[in-house]
């Protein structure tokens, strides 16, 4: 008699299944951004041939051809200090992977874009499996995160250093919450490494995010819990601790970048604006203006209606995630939209964060203060999908096929509408380059000044 095996998801282990999930966000990056990784050599990658192409270019002159340290940049204008350039990504190790190619500033910052895009899906995938997410659902929220009709503006303008914090920020949020879970000191230190990365990664903007982000991490382990007052006493003591421990790491390893970044800004062009000048009444949108880039933005690029089941997945995730994690996620995304209507909205958050976080003043779009609620809304329909087949399960048995079969196709759409999107904006890199015009003529160096060969 012949017996017959059928496969079975639940058979296998949640390591296997998490490695399935892992190979295939790398199926769906590869086809999404992959044509990144080809074209011709000499084809701009947009405002990332400008504002790392041209540092890019400098640091391998200095270093590879006269033995310097990319310190101070001398082709471009009148000069540019490259140790307190915000921007600068010279001190990150990853970005030497550009000079595999023979057009570092051009092709090989694309093979790096590629690369961070792969890892930003893994990492995001890490934190919604940290926060509690199971293997398939979790899927979801890289997709959201990565693969968004916001990543296609961005990837297909060339916007490097969104792409950079999209790997750090997850990684960094997901090492705080181990550690003020388990009380792990080993993952506090993780933590503050994951921050200094992604200083040595100039995400500039998207640290600033993180650090919110972080912080409120640490109200939800605060607030969430035994309300009676000494447990919150023994939580907060814990918390305080920690949060001092992961300034004191992440500032420790990245003061070669904290100290110059902090003697340079006030003396810079942005160091110098004011709250005003950034929250005038032209620059600052509306409610309803902010709630329409968010529909426009969280969805597919080629489906905008997908927004709508979206819209359901978030709601059923805040229901269903435990508590905590509920306060973490709903807070950040709600902080996101708060702080863009800058001085619209009853309470200015935005000049909370401009006065309070240091260099905040470099950034003077209120609209990136978005980024929080762009990863947190993923993370939610992760959890609302997830969500769903655990109440299927529990509550009505016989739903759990239909829930299950419907959960499959909602991420398999999800996937291939996601790979679909966004190949298209890779392909726009290469068939519409940014204009060389535009790029300018300090990606030509020139040969170096007397002092740079002594």
């Amino acid at each position: 008699m012949a017996i017959t095996h059928r496969f079975r998801w639940s058979l296998l282990t949640s390591r296997y299944q998490d490695l399935i999930s892992l190979a295939m966000l790398a199926i769906v990056t590869a086809y999404g951004y992959g044509s990144l990784l080809g074209g011709d050599q000499a084809r701009s990658f947009g405002e990332g041939s400008v504002f790392i192409g041209q540092p890019l270019l400098a640091t391998g002159n200095l270093v590879l051809t006269h033995g310097l340290l990319p310190l101070w940049d001398p082709w471009s204008g009148s000069g540019d200090p490259l140790i307190a350039n915000p921007l600068g990504v010279q001190w990150y190790p990853p970005i030497y992977l550009a000079f595999m190619s023979e057009s570092p500033a051009f092709e090989g910052l694309r093979w790096v874009v590629f690369a961070h895009l792969l890892m930003a899906s893994w990492a995001t995938y890490g934190l919604a499996r940290v926060l509690g997410v199971g293997p398939m659902c979790a899927i979801l929220a890289p997709i959201g995160y990565v693969f968004s009709a916001h990543m296609h503006w961005v990837v297909g303008l060339g916007i490097v250093h969104p792409v950079f914090g999209r790997v750090w920020m997850p990684v960094a949020i997901a090492m705080l919450w181990i550690c003020l879970s388990r009380r792990s000191w080993r993952y506090l230190l993780l933590a503050g490494m994951g921050l200094a990365v992604a200083i040595y990664a100039a995400t500039v903007y998207m640290l600033h995010f993180t650090l919110v982000m972080m912080g409120t991490v640490f109200l939800s382990h605060v607030v969430v819990g035994k309300l009676s007052l000494r447990p919150i006493l023994r939580r907060l003591a814990f918390i305080l601790s920690s949060g001092l421990l992961v300034v004191v790491v992440a500032l420790g390893l990245s003061a070669a970048r904290v100290l110059p970044i902090s003697e340079y800004t006030p003396i810079s062009n942005r160091g110098s604006i004011s709250l005003e000048q950034i929250e005038k009444a032209s620059e600052v949108p509306s409610l309803q203006f902010v709630l329409d880039r968010i529909f426009d933005q969280i969805g597919s690029p080629i489906l905008a209606i997908w927004g709508i089941p979206i819209g359901l997945l978030v709601i059923a995730g805040l229901v269903f995630a435990p508590r905590r994690v509920s306060f973490f996620l709903g807070l950040s995304g709600l902080i996101g939209v708060w702080a863009s209507l800058g001085n619209q909205a009853p309470i200015d958050l935005y000049a909370l964060f401009y006065y309070l976080i240091p260099n905040f003043r470099f950034n003077t779009t209120l609209l990136r203060t978005l980024e929080l609620t762009y990863l947190a809304i993923p993370l939610l329909t992760a959890f609302g999908l997830h969500g769903t087949v655990k109440w299927s399960q529990t509550r009505h048995r016989s739903l759990v096929k239909p829930v299950i079969g419907v959960a499959l196709a909602t991420v398999v759409t999800a996937g291939v509408l996601a790979a679909l999107g966004t190949h298209r904006a890779a392909q726009d890199v290469i068939d519409q380059p940014f204009p060389l015009a535009k790029v300018g003529p300090a990606l030509v160096l020139r040969e170096p000044p007397v002092f740079a060969k002594r």
